[in-house]
């Protein structure tokens, strides 16, 4: 029979050892599958989400994940999202998008910016459109002062932001644009107030 201390000493001894649990191939690859299930799960829910009131909860919930994954996964992220965006919108980037060729970042960004982060590039269009989206006839706004206001503001955003405006068909940016300042039309006028 050990003594007290005998007994300390072999759970010391043993508690010092660092041996790393045998991992099964089979756990390991289950492991794997609840990952890329994890990821397709993630992508799908964010892309089916564009166009619709839910993409912003989607996309801040699955952010980081998103943010995380790997090149492959990223490139798939981005393959989709322009085919559901050319879907939604009927817009293309005018030139190769594939995540190596751009900050992946900067995407996330434009993605945000387009379906609903978009009050303050509204606010300033409004401002130099001198216009409140609360008060005015939608019907009777100019396509011409409209795009050189969309114009300039856009020189103050990234490629993709100056992409979109540059590169939409007219119909596309039009409903885009008014579709997005009607939903925000008190926010864009609060800004726009502020920022005077």
């Amino acid at each position: 029979m050990m003594s007290k201390m005998e007994r300390q000493a072999v759970f010391t001894l043993l508690g010092s050892l660092n041996v790393e649990p045998e991992i099964d191939e089979q756990d390991q690859q289950f492991d794997n599958n609840i990952e890329e299930a994890s990821d397709i799960y993630t992508i799908n829910t964010v892309i089916q989400g564009i166009g619709t009131p839910e993409f912003k909860a989607n996309f801040e919930n699955f952010y980081n994940d998103i943010v995380k994954m790997n090149s492959e996964k990223r490139n798939l992220f981005t393959s989709l999202t322009l085919t559901r965006v050319k879907d939604i919108y009927d817009f293309e980037f005018f030139q190769n998008t594939a995540s190596e060729t751009f900050d992946f970042l900067f995407f996330l960004f434009w993605l945000k910016w387009l379906e609903y982060d978009n009050v303050s590039f509204l606010s300033l269009v409004w401002k130099k459109l001198k216009k409140d989206p609360l008060r005015v006839d939608y019907s009777k706004i100019s396509w011409k002062e409209l795009q050189r206001c969309l114009l300039e503001v856009a020189t103050m955003y990234n490629f993709f932001i100056q992409s979109f405006v540059l590169s939409s068909k007219k119909n596309v940016l039009i409903k885009w644009f008014i579709t997005k300042s009607k939903n925000a039309a008190l926010e864009i006028s609060i800004f726009k107030t502020v920022t005077s």
